[in-house]
């Protein structure tokens, strides 16, 4: 692909927003890291102008497996490496410099893989010191394993580093292996891994019982209501929220109650409490309004829409909306964007239901909000929520036969050629033009 590319002088950038993908991909697609799906194999045969001749050899050696190269050498110091990110991380990932962080993480990735290599090769000196130091780092690191897209591999470190720990009988401090086991459970919970991510949570549940750890049993308990929630059973998860809410008060951590606000919020929305849901991420606005911090605040705002559009009030809902999705761009949260670009989809497609007017503008518009937000969150594998995906599909079978078929498949196939940048343009857009309800 790389060949093929440089042979027709297209930058990564180019094809990138010429396929309709992230840059982040297309370097995957080229370092062997990922294998495109068939569609998007064609997509860039097509692109690139791979002769009809050539087309199926270009797929298949596109789709096979490639050769990888040799891994990056590790840093100088391993051991300070993964010592520096445990220790500053987490808390720059969670405050002002998270968007610069990401940024850096983004050009280190190729670092961080080799020294978590480094630390866990079975057969050197000093397991237990080098399996922790492993741990610490890619738990630190979960906001961006998750915000670019890599929680799969994100979820393979730390598997594999709690696996050596278990397998050789290791010891190190619990307080490690709780900050593991959250992290494993929140990425599989993210990933669609239910038995994983409950496995992890409960056996962390336990570990912060029997050590006293209020704080990782309050991140445990939160991530167990963000899973109740996925499973639609909201009473487990407004009950895991409130007592991880409860410890998170005691422990005097506005971010964190932040999040487990949001976390009741989303309860109320399963169980149709909107306006309850829109107070919960209202108070978890109030609560980081002195904290610059852009991810809870987006997932706060999102959530405010979310509520507010699931209540009726289409008007209300897409403020917040534009806000998140904004936020979430700005710190290139690629699966977060795709997520508000799918409810701004629906508030576009309940305006024209509401006011009974046949707006095909708006409609085409809706499809081609809903192909951007599918091919933007094909590279992570993750997909909606049943629940979500169930509401959308009614939703675009209804936009579908009032557009036509052929319409509506071009408008779709429009957004799935878009870039992130531009999807965002195109949701902002039709937001201003829908206007109020009046």
């Amino acid at each position: 692909m790389r060949c093929q590319r440089s042979l027709r002088d297209r930058t990564q950038e180019a094809l990138a927003e010429e396929v309709g993908c992230s840059v982040q991909t297309i370097r995957a697609f080229e370092s062997g890291r990922r294998r495109p799906s068939r569609p998007m194999a064609q997509r860039l045969a097509s692109v690139l102008a791979i002769p009809p001749d050539d087309r199926e050899a270009f797929l298949s050696a596109a789709r096979a497996p490639i050769a990888r190269a040799a891994p990056a050498a590790a840093p100088d110091d391993p051991a300070a490496y993964l010592a520096h990110l445990a220790d500053q991380a987490q808390g720059e990932l969670f405050g002002p410099g998270q968007q610069r962080w990401l940024a850096q993480l983004d050009t280190e990735l190729d670092k961080i893989r080799a020294a978590l290599g480094w630390a866990l090769d079975d057969d050197a000196p000093d397991l237990a010191a080098r399996a922790a130091l492993a741990l610490l780092a890619a738990s630190a690191i979960e906001r961006f394993w998750h915000g670019r897209g890599h929680q799969a591999e994100g979820q393979r470190w730390l598997e594999r580093g709690l696996a050596m720990i278990d397998q050789e009988g290791l010891e190190v401090d619990p307080a490690v292996l709780v900050s593991a086991l959250r992290s494993i459970g929140w990425l599989a919970k993210l990933r669609g891994e239910r038995a994983q991510a409950l496995t992890a949570l409960h056996r962390c549940v336990a570990l912060c019982r029997a050590i006293g750890d209020k704080q990782g049993m309050s991140d445990a308990l939160d991530t167990l209501g963000d899973q109740a929630v996925v499973d639609g059973d909201a009473i487990a998860a407004t009950w895991f929220y409130e007592e991880s809410l409860a410890l998170r008060r005691g422990l005097g951590r506005p971010e964190l109650v932040a999040l487990s606000l949001n976390g009741l919020g989303h309860a109320a929305v399963v169980r149709g409490y909107y306006e309850q849901a829109a107070e919960r991420f209202l108070e978890s606005l109030a609560a980081l309004s002195d904290r610059d911090d852009r991810r809870s605040t987006a997932m706060a705002l999102h959530g405010l829409g979310l509520a507010r559009l699931r209540q009726g009030s289409l008007d209300e809902a897409a403020p917040p909306l534009s806000q998140a999705m904004s936020l979430f761009h700005t710190l290139d949260n690629t699966l977060d964007v795709a997520l508000c670009l799918e409810l701004i989809g629906e508030l576009l497609v309940l305006r024209v239901l509401t006011c009974g007017a046949e707006d095909a503008g708006a409609l085409g518009e809706a499809a081609r909000l809903w192909g951007a937000a599918e091919a933007l969150l094909e590279p992570s594998g993750i997909s909606l929520s049943p629940p979500d995906l169930a509401r959308r599909d009614a939703l675009v079978s209804a936009t579908r036969l009032r557009v036509g078929p052929e319409p509506f498949l071009a408008r779709w196939a429009e957004g799935r050629a878009l870039t992130q940048a531009q999807a965002v343009a195109a949701g902002l857009a039709a937001v201003r033009r829908s206007g109020p309800l009046g």
